[in-house]
């Protein structure tokens, strides 16, 4: 982001004062009476400026014979970041995949596990908040001798009036993550056309990690009554799951038929624990929770989810021509109710390959492929917390047991009746392919209806809970148009050229309400979820130079009411999206990119650091250039309200937040990724003895089109740290 320079920043601040009639205090306003006011410093290319390494290593073995089949590799990968620190990642991995196939070739078996480890140092402290909030004239943030600046000030407080920011860089953070996910299939042919089939998966994640907090990251002015403190925390993640099937397949004349039935049984369960130790003597026994004075257990978690169901299926396809297909499944869930465990879902699907129709292949020559596609059916959604309809208590460990012994304490209420959310989806489509398939066009167009919504249903305190979680008669409807054409231009012996572009345009509204609904939601019946009622913003007053919003009659008010007078609806909808790639080649070069679009709007008011003039240890101080366009004297008229550091200006400022004036646009261009890639002439790797050689370099994020004027238009966020630019250099040989 543009921010203001030191001159630009100190004259805001001075300009602030004299609006107010004031002076700065010297025990407060640092920036203007003790900090150094020709030090400028861009504080984003200090704390996020930085280059992050990128190295990515893998090896593979294969071979086998006709009936065996192995393939076994390893990895390795480490990354930093652009953070001015030694935070890293590294991660091993080995893999492989074993297949078999029996002499009559009836019996399959595939076995594949991947197991890695994963040693993650990074800080989950992101310094992008302070880097776009810090004053450009701030202290340095270490001394000559490279210890954290913590020089006092003439008045005996830290110079730094708020923390260091370069002391977040000495939080230790460690996770170390073994990850097994390994699978099997099984398949029989038992007689002609009937095969058994069975899938295996175990997957187990193990996670320890740890955060310290040393003595030296705080200010030694506090160290009488701050203490080290260690977080370590650990936990575990194993499931399992079994899928047999039977299917069946037949033609008869010129129908084909398949019938598949098949089961899914599987469990997940999870456990873990947070401990928080304190009173170490030296930072460097802070990895050893025995060397703790006090230990406090903070969180424990230990659940198990559990799911079934049965489904079968049912394809027919006539002449290539005329397809039908058909499903049913019953799923159950450990989440609900007894009552409610399972329910029925269903779908159906038709198809027509209408051009191999005889009229279509005589009449539209051009035409090689068309289908016409439709179907309709019901799924489930189950994803609510595990134990959600019980009655759970927690513990209420106050730090003052009673009789020696923890209480307890009810968490939530037994919910019976608590049961499956159901979607109802529509489709239809169309494809195209013209040319011998060189272009291919598909559109769709989809319907899907939400109903029986698992919601929190508000509760009077006085019942001893505020919510209780409940199926309500809402229905929220997803609708859009999805469309894709694939174009192949150039088709030489030398020369190839093919494009994809893709577009989506999707809606989002609530249908209708129900009792239950909070009046926020009730309020938007008929409108997109993401919606919001904001007040009109007028403008700022030229006299008194503060903003001001409309009422429900269109006159300015400075004290709005929520209820009558927000009367804009805003979307934050993304209109619609989609991508554009690429793929060029010759001989051995080929070039592949993609551009990547997004028209959306934006809710854009965070762009300013609380209100201009200000200076807070809290909220920082520093503001982005556009702020300069601000009112000055009666008279006026421009988009900024005067500068302040008086809190008389809050309320306008506030209203000016919630009117339509915070939201602007957020759309834009991106080159997503890009590579270039080159094939080792023949003759170089047969001299090498190589089956195959490449060199590539690939790039991400290289290049962003847009009118947004913060970090980054895709995450909108103004303290995550935006989508790195990757510029990658890599070998890939074959033996």
């Amino acid at each position: 982001m543009k921010l203001l320079d030191t001159r630009q920043y100190l004259d805001m601040r001075r300009e602030a004062f004299k609006n107010n009639g004031a002076t700065p205090n010297p025990n407060a306003d640092y920036d203007l009476t003790l900090w150094d006011t020709t030090r400028n410093v861009d504080w984003q290319k200090e704390l996020i400026g930085g280059t992050a390494q990128y190295n990515d290593l893998q090896a593979s073995v294969y071979g086998g014979n006709t009936n065996t089949q192995y393939l076994i590799g390893a990895g390795y990968h480490r990354e930093t970041t652009v953070f001015p620190a030694g935070f890293n990642d590294q991660k091993g991995s080995v893999h492989f995949n074993i297949s078999n196939i029996s002499p009559d070739k009836k019996f399959k078996i595939l076995l594949s596990g991947v197991y890695t480890v994963d040693n993650n140092k990074l800080s989950d402290y992101d310094l992008t908040d302070q880097a776009l909030k810090l004053p450009p004239n701030a202290p340095k943030l270490y001394t000559e001798d490279g210890s954290l600046n913590w020089a006092p000030n003439a008045a005996g407080a830290t110079t730094w009036q708020y923390n260091n920011p370069a002391a977040m860089l000495l939080l230790g953070y460690k996770t170390i993550t073994n990850n097994l996910v390994s699978n099997a299939v099984l398949s029989y042919e038992v007689i002609p056309h009937l095969q058994l089939k069975s899938s295996f998966g175990y997957t187990n994640m193990q996670t320890n990690g740890l955060q310290t907090i040393p003595l030296e990251v705080q200010d030694p002015s506090t160290w009488s009554y701050k203490q080290r403190s260690t977080t370590f925390a650990n936990g575990n993640i194993h499931s399992w799951i079994i899928e047999p099937q039977m299917s069946y397949s037949r033609t008869i004349k010129k129908g084909e038929i398949t019938v598949l039935v098949g089961a899914t049984i599987q469990q997940n369960g999870s456990s873990g624990q947070e401990i928080v130790a304190s009173g170490f003597n030296s930072d460097l026994v802070m990895e050893d929770i025995a060397s703790a004075t006090t230990i406090t257990p903070y969180t424990r978690a230990n659940s198990v989810y559990k799911y079934a169901a049965i489904f079968s299926r049912f394809n027919f396809n006539w002449n290539d021509k005329y397809l039908v297909n058909l499903t049913s499944r019953r799923d159950g869930s450990s989440r609900f109710g007894p009552a409610n465990q399972f329910h029925n879902f269903g779908a159906i699907g038709l198809g027509w390959l209408f051009s191999n129709e005889r009229i279509v292949i005589r009449t539209l020559p051009f035409l090689s492929y068309g289908k016409l596609r439709a179907s309709y059916g019901t799924t489930g959604n189950d994803q609510v917390g595990d134990y959600t309809f019980m009655d759970l208590y927690n513990s209420a460990n106050t730090g003052v047991p009673y009789l020696g012994t923890v209480g307890i304490g009810p968490g939530s209420i037994f919910t019976p009746d608590l049961a499956w959310e159901e979607t109802k989806k529509l489709e239809a489509g169309l494809e195209l392919g013209f040319l011998k398939d060189r272009i291919l066009f598909t559109s769709s167009f989809y319907r899907n209806r939400s109903s029986n919504q698992l919601l929190d249903y508000p509760l009077p305190a006085i019942t001893g809970f505020t919510s209780v979680h409940k199926n309500l008669a809402a229905v929220v409807q997803n609708l859009g148009w999805e469309f894709e054409c694939r174009t192949e231009n150039i088709h030489g012996k030398d020369f190839r050229w093919t494009s994809s572009f893709n577009l989506s345009m999707n809606r989002n509204k609530l249908v209708s309400g129900t009792p239950g609904l909070s009046a926020y939601y009730q309020s938007r019946i008929g409108h997109p979820l993401s919606s919001q009622f904001v007040y009109h913003f007028l403008g700022v007053d030229p006299f008194t130079g503060l903003y001001q919003v409309a009422d429900n009659h269109g006159g300015p008010t400075t004290a709005p009411n929520p209820l009558t007078d927000a009367t804009v609806l805003i979307d934050l909808t993304p209109r619609f999206y989609g991508g554009f790639q690429n793929s060029i080649s010759y001989k051995g070069i080929q070039l592949d990119f993609l551009f990547q679009f997004t028209k959306q709007p934006v809710w854009q008011q965070y762009l300013y650091n609380y209100m201009p003039g200000f200076f807070t240890s809290s909220s920082g101080s520093n503001q982005p250039v556009t702020v300069l366009n601000r009112w000055q004297q009666p008279g006026d008229v421009k988009p900024i309200q005067k500068f302040s550091q008086d809190y008389s200006v809050n309320k306008a400022w506030n209203n000016a937040q919630q009117s339509d004036q915070s939201y602007g646009d957020a759309s834009y261009i991106r080159l997503k990724n890009m590579s270039l890639s080159c094939q080792l002439p023949s003759r170089w790797k047969k001299k090498l003895r190589l089956q195959n050689a490449r060199v590539y370099a690939q790039g991400q994020n290289l290049l962003t089109i847009t009118r947004f004027q913060g970090l980054d238009p895709e995450n909108k966020s103004p303290t995550n740290l935006p989508p790195l630019r990757v510029i990658t250099l890599g070998v890939q040989t074959t033996l």
